[in-house]
C-alpha cells in the first residue's frame, strides 16, 4: 500500500478509511457504513521550503528513504547524486513564507520571501517534458526531490517564483503553424496584386484601342 509520506508528497489530506490510522484525525464517521473521514494535520501545504537536503545513492534509496516512519517531507528534501540542491537550515527565527499568488493548469506564481538561500519545494509532480522555472524573471532548473516533486533554488530575499507549462514540442507546433499561415497570406496578397495589375493592364490596352478607333 501507499505509505503515509506517499500520501503527504501527494498532498493528500483527506483519506477515507474504516478503521482510524495512525497519525490522522477522524472529522467524520458515516451513520450506516461507519466509514471514517481522516485528516492528516501534518500534510504539507502545496508550496514550503525546506531546512534540510538529505543526498542519497539513487532512485531506489530516494524512494525507500520516502516510505521511512523517520522522514519528514515538510522538513527534508531527498535527491538522488549527481542532483546539486544546497539550503539553509530553519528554525524559531527564521523567515521562510510562501504564498500561492496563481494557480492554473499551465502556470503557477508563487510569493516568497525567506532571510536565507533555501530551496523550495512544490507538491507537484515532477515533469521535466515542458515545465520551466523562473526566479524574479530568470529562468532556473527544477530539480527532481522526493522522488515525486519539484525542487526550485531560491535566493536571500523577497522574490516572485513562477513555474510555466512551455513545452518544446507545441512551440515548433506554433512556428510551424504561424509559418503556413504566413505563406497562405502571403500568396492570397500575391494573387490579388497580380490579378490588379492585370486588370489594370486590360484596362489601359482597352483605352489605346478606344483612342486608336
Amino acid at each position: 500500500g501507499v505509505s503515509v509520506n506517499g500520501l503527504r508528497l501527494l498532498g493528500v489530506r483527506y483519506v477515507v478509511a474504516p478503521q482510524p490510522l495512525p497519525g490522522y484525525e477522524v472529522v467524520y464517521q458515516g451513520d450506516k457504513t461507519n466509514a471514517l473521514v481522516l485528516r492528516d494535520p501534518n500534510a504539507p501545504p502545496r508550496a514550503y521550503f525546506v531546512g534540510e537536503v538529505e543526498t542519497l545513492p539513487d532512485e531506489e534509496a530516494v524512494w525507500s528513504r520516502v516510505h521511512e516512519q523517520t522522514f519528514d517531507p515538510s522538513r527534508i528534501a531527498l535527491v538522488e547524486e549527481g542532483v546539486t540542491a544546497t539550503t539553509t537550515p530553519i528554525d524559531s527565527s527564521s523567515t521562510a513564507s510562501v504564498d500561492i499568488m496563481r494557480f492554473t493548469p499551465d502556470e503557477i506564481t508563487y510569493s516568497v520571501d525567506t532571510d536565507a538561500p533555501r530551496l523550495l519545494v512544490a507538491s507537484e509532480i515532477y515533469y521535466p517534458a515542458g515545465w520551466k522555472a523562473y526566479v524574479d524573471g530568470e529562468e532556473t532548473p527544477i530539480l527532481r526531490v522526493d522522488h515525486l516533486l519539484r525542487g526550485i533554488q531560491v535566493p536571500r530575499g523577497a522574490s516572485e517564483v513562477v513555474m510555466r507549462f512551455e513545452p518544446a514540442m507545441f512551440k515548433t507546433s506554433f512556428a510551424i503553424s504561424a509559418a503556413s499561415s504566413a505563406i497562405v497570406y502571403l500568396t492570397i496578397l500575391a494573387l490579388l496584386v497580380l490579378a490588379w495589375r492585370r486588370r489594370e493592364a486590360e484596362e489601359e490596352k482597352g483605352e489605346l484601342v478606344a483612342a486608336s478607333e
